[in-house]
């Protein structure tokens, strides 16, 4: 299985309150938040790690540097972008070389650190299902959501829209990573943006109209780490299970 970490955000809102460490190396509790999000991932499972960052953030040599001494292991590709894309979708998309084959594919992004049982969850549905949705119980609306049948099958995402009390971890699972390439493609070229960006969780709508077979997994616990206030939360609150 391959995995991608999609880190190529500017990280302003730390910016604003004059945190200027790129965001993937902002220290939590003594790690960069990349590493935690990672740490969240089954890496037992993982054949290989596609980082994508921004160029901005790489020129300081910090970044691959702890990449390699992290996650050497996982025979990590550092990809660089110029610029900010049009959402994590197209930021995927950039590895389509990599990604674009009957493997299995894992995206998360890099600013949530949570528990699961994925390492075993995989293994067991793999051979049953097209795709896999990390979720949690949370409040407001600020998430992507999925809904599901009384059957477990996930039957509809939405972003940004409270469709039930299911909201996303920003893990997603899928059998193939060259459906997430046909799907993701199709979803830019029919133009279907959410606050101008394409997301990924959308995509799996598409799967869904084809009967793909999509479930969820719990998380049991979920941290995030993404904003200033989400950052004071974790470090005041978070304890090592």
């Amino acid at each position: 299985m391959i995995a991608v970490m999609p880190m190529a955000g500017r990280g302003s809102r730390f910016a604003k309150i004059g945190i200027n460490t790129p965001k993937p190396l902002i220290n939590v509790k003594g790690k960069p938040m990349y590493a935690w999000a990672m740490n969240s991932l089954p890496l037992n499972l993982l054949r290989q790690v596609v980082f994508i960052c921004l160029n901005e953030h790489l020129e300081e040599r910090r970044l691959r540097g702890d990449i390699q001494w992290r996650f050497g292991h996982l025979d990590p590709v550092i990809i660089g972008l110029d610029t900010v894309t049009e959402g994590q979708a197209c930021t995927v998309l950039i590895a389509r070389e990599l990604i674009n084959r009957e493997e299995p594919l894992l995206i998360y992004n890099s600013d949530t650190y949570c528990h699961t049982i994925l390492a075993e969850r995989i293994p067991t549905l793999a051979p049953s299902i097209d795709g896999l949705l990390g979720v949690f119980k949370a409040a407001g609306d600020r998430w992507s959501f999925a809904r599901v049948d009384k059957m477990g099958r996930v039957i509809e995402t939405a972003e940004k829209k409270r469709i039930s009390t299911w909201a996303c971890t920003g893990l997603y699972y899928f059998k193939r990573g060259s459906d997430f390439v046909t799907y993701a493609e199709r979803m830019i070229t029919a133009n279907e943006r959410v606050n101008q960006e394409f997301y990924v969780a959308p995509i799996y709508n598409l799967m869904i109209a084809k009967d793909a077979d999509i479930r969820i997994d719990e998380a049991r616990d979920v941290w995030p780490l993404g904003t200033p206030e989400d950052l004071d939360i974790f470090e005041k609150n978070f304890t090592l299970p």
